[in-house]
């Protein structure tokens, strides 16, 4: 059985774009954005609820989920999923979600990965400084085992809008 190795990147930028797209070896991708609200249900308990919306506006968070299945022959292995933190949007600390996964952030636009105590930026002064949330443009969710023909899963994470 031949096995692959694949990084796939969801190039969903814009901000609630919902779509589907392939990678070369098979994996298909599915990517949802859904407004987060809270409602106050009639015995004064409250819920979120998930909807999508007509529109956003500054102060809204938006859940970003991001489905994969292998729909192809072989095994992939080293499979990971790149989302980019879409514009004027700002990452929730600790909203990245996906089982059985290893979440790392990108502070320039994707062209690398870290766990975010080894995340570093440049002050305009020249200095450094360790990155937050805030400076976050991407995000990484490395499966931690293969991915089977027919498997499937999914990973998630928050955006507030600027």
């Amino acid at each position: 059985m031949r096995k692959t190795t694949l990084i796939i990147t969801a190039l969903f930028t814009a901000l609630l774009l919902c779509g589907v797209a392939y990678a070369e070896n098979g994996i298909k991708l599915t990517n949802t954005a859904q407004k987060e609200t809270i409602v106050t249900k009639e015995d004064g308990t409250k819920e979120v609820v998930l909807e999508q919306p007509d529109k956003v506006l500054p102060g809204d968070t938006i859940v970003y989920t991001i489905m994969y299945e292998n729909q192809g022959k072989d095994t992939a292995e080293k499979v990971a999923v790149n989302n980019p933190i879409p514009e004027n949007t700002l990452y929730l600390d600790g909203s990245a979600q996906g089982v059985g996964t290893e979440i790392r952030f990108s502070v320039d636009n994707g062209a690398t990965f870290d766990f975010p105590g080894n995340l570093k930026v440049e002050n305009p002064d020249g200095t450094e400084r360790m990155a937050g949330p805030g400076d976050y443009s991407a995000v990484r969710w490395a499966l931690g085992s293969d991915l089977a023909p027919g498997a499937k899963g999914s990973v998630s994470f928050k955006v507030k809008i600027k």
